[in-house]
């Protein structure tokens, strides 16, 4: 098993190689996953199964981004195959066991995977992720998974996340589930990967918001091995292929008109759905109320353009307005990248691929840390015997990182820890004085010219992020 990890489409499509040169991407490697949220996972979202399943897709989606940013070839796609969970009152089927004990718990879930349970036995998938709440204080293993065990019934990991902390989770989601695949930590003379820095990428053994893999990460997956104790091992990946639909794990897939969870289509979820064909209930429904974002009331045709089909999740992202002719929202709009944000307390970052990445971003993506009003001006006079938070500057992306261990006050003596390890920043966080394009005097607008990106202060001219500005 893992040595721990601790906490402080079918379409071909071309790129460029750095010669000049051409090559042919390969098809995507699929990876069908099933999620189960344990009772301690559950009782953090007061047993609120969409909450759960709503902050898992979002874990998922930036562990893809993840995955995507490091450049596997083939790439690694991510399909959410069916969501589980230990129901109220109920005890975990492998037995109760404390977030503060990973190891026994990937032992104890293996074992039970390995009885074909009723609860997955009809199920098709690729690796099993368990999903428990993790306890806030302790600062141990926060995860484990068996290394290299990919296609096989022991590609199981178990993942200890904090409720909320969202970012955090996916890098200890991305890490394990590289284990499955075959990844060694970074640094590890006796798996290989000695050459690859121990602190700066997601197969480090230590978290640390980390946001690629490394260049070791890549050699084992390109060559399908893993090396322990300097023996060589074939990692196989002959199940990562093109996903089969279930119809019931909410997750529309080819073949299928709409997909309500557990077979459900009941209290207005999706009216115009049979749960149990995943197939619409009569030729007069043209789309699903629940897959897709534009269809109108009635389920008949196109919702109006004057309809809002994704809200603003942060000051760094737009609203989106259905077109009137297409069921589909439009592309995720966001802020340019370095504008400057600021949250609700005042916390001030840069605006980067919809996201406001200030010094709260990068606390709460090692753990139970925070930025915030420590961090902003109301603070500024009492603060600033530990240094000038509000001022940014090119030392910023490789200075150790300080957070509070409480959030939402001024006085930080004795609550504030700088990490020495921690020489980095999350992509986006500025580090240069804000300009005021608009001469308004304004000290809430602006935007910062130079932005941390892979740990190095870099122009917004050269950095976009993902979406145009």
């Amino acid at each position: 098993p893992d040595t721990m990890r601790m906490n402080a489409v079918s379409e071909s499509a071309t790129s460029t190689e750095s010669n000049g040169g051409r090559k042919l991407l390969q098809v995507a490697n699929y990876v069908e996953i099933v999620i189960w949220g344990s009772t301690d996972r559950m009782n953090a979202f007061g047993y609120d199964v969409d909450a759960f399943i709503a902050e898992t897709v979002l874990q998922i989606q930036l562990m893809q981004s993840a995955y995507d940013k490091s450049g596997f070839d083939p790439p690694v796609k991510f399909v959410l195959k069916q969501f589980l969970y230990t129901p109220q009152g109920h005890s975990d089927p492998w037995g109760y066991i404390s977030s503060t004990e990973m190891l026994q718990m990937l032992g104890k879930v293996g074992t039970w995977v390995n009885t074909d349970p009723t609860q997955i036995a009809n199920m098709q998938w690729d690796t099993f992720m368990v999903i428990t709440e993790r306890v806030p204080s302790f600062f141990g293993a926060v995860g484990y998974a068996y290394t290299g065990a990919i296609c096989t019934k022991r590609s199981v990991s178990v993942n200890a996340l904090i409720k909320g902390f969202s970012f955090d989770g996916s890098t200890t989601m991305a890490h394990e589930f590289g284990h499955n695949l075959g990844f060694a930590h970074d640094g590890s003379s006796t798996s290989g990967t000695s050459a690859c820095d121990s602190t700066s990428n997601i197969m480090a053994p230590m978290g640390n918001g980390q946001e690629t893999f490394s260049a070791c990460s890549l050699q084992q997956y390109n060559t399908k091995t893993m090396r322990n104790n300097g023996v060589l091992y074939n990692v196989d990946h002959s199940c990562l292929t093109t996903p089969r639909s279930f119809c019931g794990n909410g997750v529309r897939e080819a073949g299928e008109d709409c997909d309500c969870y557990n077979n459900d289509c009941s209290s207005g979820i999706d009216p115009g759905c049979d749960g149990a064909t995943c197939k619409f209930t009569s030729s007069a429904i043209k789309c699903s109320k629940l897959h897709d974002t534009c269809c109108n009331s009635g389920q008949t045709g196109y919702a109006s353009n004057i309809t809002t089909c994704r809200h603003p999740t942060s000051v760094c992202d737009k609203e989106e307005k259905c077109t009137g002719d297409s069921y589909s929202c439009p592309t995720d709009a966001f802020e340019p990248t370095g504008k400057k944000c600021q949250d609700s307390e005042g916390d001030v970052g840069s605006c980067f691929e919809g996201a406001c990445v200030n010094r709260d971003a990068n606390c709460k993506a090692i753990g139970n840390y925070y930025g915030g009003l420590w961090a902003s001006e109301t603070c500024k006079t009492e603060v600033q015997p530990y240094g000038l938070f509000t001022k940014f500057d090119a030392t910023d992306c490789s200075e150790s990182l300080r957070c509070a261990s409480v959030p939402s006050t001024c006085n930080i003596w004795g609550k504030l820890y700088s990490f020495p390890t921690i020489t980095s920043k999350l992509d986006g966080f500025p580090c240069s004085d804000m300009i005021d394009d608009d001469n308004d005097g304004n000290p809430t607008t602006g935007r910062f010219p130079n932005i941390c990106y892979k740990n190095v202060c870099t122009s917004t001219t050269v950095v976009t992020g993902s979406f145009p500005p």
